[in-house]
C-alpha cells in the first residue's frame, strides 16, 4: 500500500468530512462540504437533513400527563387536545426520548389518549416503540409480538402482531408505559454486508456505471456507496450459481444501517405496475427483511426480500 500524502482526504469512506481541503479522493480532488468515497474516486456533497427532533405531542381529552426525558433531563407536562411541542438536539446524529404516559384511564366517559407527530418536514425519520428494542429487534410487552421498527407513521400491522404495535408505531400512546421516540439523521451512503455460505461465491456490484468484481468469504464483505437524490440503485449480479464440495452456493445481504436507511431488495428492476421477478410474479416489495410471501408469488419473492440470492 502506497504512504498517505498530506493532499489525500482523511475520511475516505464517506462517513463524514475531512478536516482539511482540498484533498485527493482516489482519482478524484473533494472541495470543502464534499464527502470522499475512495474506492469509486467520488466526491458527494451532502446537507445535512436535520439538527434537531421536534415533534408534537396532544392528548384526547386535555387532562392527559406525560413526562418526556431526554439527557437525564424531565419535563412533565399536562396535553390539551392542540398539544405541545417538544424540541431537543440530535447528539451525534442521533437523539432517544423517553415519552411516560403516566395517567391512561378516562376522563368524563373519555379514553385518555396521547398522539405524537413530528412537527417537521426534514428527511429525519422518527421510530417510536413501546420500551427499547431488544437485541433481537423485539419491543413491547411480550404478549404483543412486535418485531421491528418503521419510520413514522409506519405501514400496518405486520403478521403475528398485536394490532397495538401499528398503533404505537403510528404514534397513538393508548396505555400508561414508557414510549421511546428514536431519531436518527439519516446517512449519506447506503452501506451492506454480502456473504457467501460456502466462501467460493462470486458477485458483481455495479453503481453508478462502475463494476467491482468480488470473490466472497463465508465471513463477507461490506460495502459502502453514496446516495444521489436521496437514494442509490445497485445491482448485484451473483455470477456463479452452483455447487461447492457438494454445498449450494448462496449469497447473503444484510443492511447495515437498517435503522437509517430504507432496502428495497428485488430480482431485477420493477415494472410500472411494481411487478419484477419475472416467472416468480413477485408484486411488491418492503424494507429489508421484509415479512412474508404474498399470495400467488413464488417463496423465491420472499428470499430476494429477505436478502437471500440463491
Amino acid at each position: 500500500a502506497r504512504a498517505r500524502s498530506q493532499a489525500d482526504c482523511e475520511i475516505s469512506d464517506g462517513s463524514r468530512a475531512s478536516p482539511a481541503y482540498p484533498c485527493t479522493c482516489g482519482t478524484a480532488v473533494c472541495t470543502s462540504g464534499e464527502l470522499c468515497f475512495e474506492p469509486d474516486s467520488l466526491c458527494q456533497a451532502w446537507t445535512c437533513p436535520g439538527t434537531e427532533a421536534k415533534f408534537r405531542l396532544t392528548g384526547d381529552t386535555g387532562d392527559e400527563r406525560v413526562a418526556v426525558t431526554y439527557d437525564g433531563r424531565t419535563q412533565t407536562a399536562t396535553l390539551t387536545p392542540e398539544g405541545q411541542e417538544f424540541v431537543f438536539p440530535l447528539q451525534g446524529g442521533r437523539a432517544e426520548i423517553k415519552v411516560r404516559f403516566t395517567n391512561d384511564g378516562r376522563s368524563n366517559g373519555i379514553d385518555r389518549n396521547v398522539h405524537f407527530k413530528p412537527s417537521t418536514s426534514d428527511a429525519l425519520p422518527y421510530l417510536v416503540t413501546n420500551g427499547r428494542r431488544d437485541a433481537a429487534g423485539k419491543w413491547g410487552p411480550a404478549s404483543w409480538n412486535c418485531s421491528g421498527v418503521e419510520a413514522w407513521p409506519g405501514s400496518g400491522q405486520r403478521s403475528g402482531e398485536n394490532p397495538r404495535c401499528a398503533w404505537v408505531r403510528g404514534g397513538t400512546f393508548a396505555w400508561s408505559a414508557d414510549y421511546i421516540v428514536l431519531v436518527q439523521r439519516p446517512s449519506p451512503r447506503a452501506s451492506f454486508h454480502l456473504r457467501g455460505d460456502t466462501g467460493h461465491e462470486r458477485v458483481a456490484v455495479t453503481y453508478d456505471g462502475k463494476t467491482r468484481t468480488v470473490d466472497l468469504t463465508t465471513e463477507g464483505q461490506g460495502f459502502v456507496f453514496p446516495l444521489s437524490g436521496g437514494e442509490a440503485e445497485i445491482k448485484v449480479r451473483f455470477a456463479n450459481d452452483g455447487h461447492s464440495n457438494g454445498i449450494d452456493r448462496n449469497v447473503r445481504f444484510r443492511a447495515s444501517n437498517p435503522g437509517e436507511l430504507l432496502y428495497l431488495v428485488t430480482k431485477g428492476r420493477r415494472s410500472d405496475a411494481g411487478k419484477w421477478g419475472g416467472s416468480w410474479k413477485c408484486r411488491g416489495v418492503e424494507p429489508w427483511p421484509g415479512t412474508g410471501r404474498l399470495s400467488g408469488e413464488n417463496v423465491r419473492c420472499y428470499w430476494t426480500r429477505r436478502g437471500s440470492f440463491a
